[in-house]
């Protein structure tokens, strides 16, 4: 599916790709203009408020190596340099009017807006998720959403049926493949958005395949980058099952 400089125009609706890689490096391979949008859920680094503190801190979930991200505990001015590198290779691989849905929570949605804008998407709306009180965190005002900020190419494409809202409920998996994984109900809203069917769809932090699976199931292509090599194959896996399933 992948080549140097470009993917491959003549695949069929049902393929996908899982890239093992960076999602800097991965994302400058996409041919100009041929993704028709992207689904991105990056580590938050929520944890890490200044850089010097990040650098002296491990994010209190991190459990073993290989179970998170490898760059949660980026500090602030790393982070928004690192999410405008993702942001402007993800404007000039998509199409015109093609959306970008990104998710964080509301200590990092300013600097994620921020890196997105500054690169030439326009912040079209926000959805929040509303966890409907499962996977509530803290012991303060216990956090129980997060948000997805809205980003567009341009003009936007019309959406499909204009009837889209920008509230979703529904708990969080239980005993998921990914630490983060999110509701395949939740991914499917957001791919349902995104025209034509059966364009390419992009998640640059694929995890364990859920964007994918969701993809898969509307009629759209799928290219999912994971830098981490156990949840390549479970993502991968996870595509096979979906589509002889």
């Amino acid at each position: 599916m992948m080549r140097r400089g470009g993917i491959v125009d003549n695949i069929a609706p049902e393929d996908f790709a899982i890239i093992h890689g960076d999602a800097i490096e991965v994302l400058e391979t996409i041919y100009p203009g041929s993704v028709a949008g992207f689904i991105a859920d990056p580590p938050y680094c929520s944890g890490g408020r200044q850089q010097a503190g990040a650098r002296n801190t491990i994010s209190k979930n991190v459990r073993r190596d290989e179970d998170w991200f490898l760059g949660d505990q980026m500090g602030s001015d790393t982070y928004i340099w690192w999410m405008r590198q993702i942001a402007k290779r993800c404007l000039v691989a998509c199409q015109p009017g093609g959306y970008a849905y990104c998710f964080t929570d509301w200590r990092q949605y300013s600097t994620v807006t921020a890196a997105w804008e500054s690169s030439g998407w326009t912040l079209r709306g926000v959805v929040v998720w509303d966890k409907d009180r499962g996977g509530a965190m803290g012991s303060f005002w216990r956090n129980n959403h997060e948000w997805i900020a809205v980003f567009v190419k341009g003009k936007p494409r019309p959406l499909p049926n204009h009837s889209f809202f920008n509230t979703w409920r529904g708990a969080k998996p239980q005993g998921g493949f990914h630490p983060t994984e999110k509701p395949i109900g939740l991914i499917e809203y957001l791919v349902s958005s995104i025209t034509p069917v059966g364009g390419l769809i992009v998640d640059p932090f694929a995890g364990s395949g859920v964007t994918g699976i969701a993809a898969l199931r509307q009629g759209f292509r799928f290219l999912g980058i994971e830098l981490n090599p156990g949840y390549v194959s479970a993502a991968r896996q996870r595509m096979l099952d979906e589509v002889t399933r």
